[in-house]
């Protein structure tokens, strides 16, 4: 699949207690979170619709974010754990949950659009991303160097972390990086046909990105055939949620 890729995420917290879900062409994802005020208390994830049969054991992994204190940025969640040891996605689904649960109550649904393109050598990806439906900012990268919004413009992408500690201090705006950043990662899924890989072994060249290729589950994860989506046509994201 080329054309547009699509992902939601849906964040809530009340007293005590956060979620974040997630969905695109590829995964299903939620991570629910209690806390007593100041650090995570429990942690629970959900493994809904996956790309590989072992990624629903990453929920477990999750347990390393036990008594982690509360912060309200995700990416400094992120800078406490071994990242490539977890799912990508439950545990960015964690670091906003907790972020939520530092700040307060409230519920935020983001939405990304990338339009997949490629030509003369340059991968574009160009959309937006929208927080409770306004705009939040319009996206062009090629070739993973990001050349709006402007003050991101000249950056690779995977380098937006180490930026937003140095300059950033909005916290909603810190969100919207840090889930464009992973979708814009992902929307290059839309070019591979993963239905032609049996095993996440045969695609070797991602051994130890994340939690199913790592050594242990590598040559025994077996693709879920069937299991993308395309959201680009038509379908709610996160229908399920309601």
């Amino acid at each position: 699949m080329s054309g547009e890729y699509r992902r939601a995420v849906f964040i809530t917290s009340a007293e005590n207690w956060a979620s974040a879900d997630m969905e695109d062409d590829q995964h299903r994802f939620g991570v629910d979170v209690i806390h007593d005020g100041s650090s995570v208390v429990s942690i629970d994830g959900r493994a809904i619709r996956t790309p590989w049969s072992s990624c629903a054991a990453a929920t477990g992994v999750l347990q390393a974010l036990r008594q982690l204190p509360l912060m309200a940025s995700p990416f400094d969640v992120l800078r406490q754990v071994k990242q490539r040891l977890h799912c990508t996605h439950l545990l960015d689904l964690a670091a906003l949950a907790i972020a939520a649960a530092a700040r307060g109550n409230g519920q935020t649904r983001y939405d990304v659009a990338l339009q997949l393109s490629k030509t003369d050598g340059i991968d574009r990806r160009e959309g937006s991303i929208t927080r409770n439906g306004a705009v939040v900012d319009h996206w062009l990268l090629e070739n993973h160097v990001i050349r709006r919004p402007e003050p991101l413009s000249g950056l690779e992408l995977a380098r937006a972390s180490r930026w937003e500690a140095d300059h950033l201090r909005d916290l909603a705006a810190k969100d919207a990086i840090f889930i464009m950043r992973r979708a814009e990662l992902v929307s290059g899924g839309r070019l591979v046909d993963l239905n032609v890989f049996d095993y996440a072994k045969d695609m070797d060249g991602l051994r130890d990105v994340c939690f199913t290729f790592q050594s242990d589950q590598i040559d025994t994860a077996r693709r879920n055939m069937g299991s993308t989506r395309d959201f680009s046509q038509a379908g709610d994201l996160l229908a399920d949620l309601g």
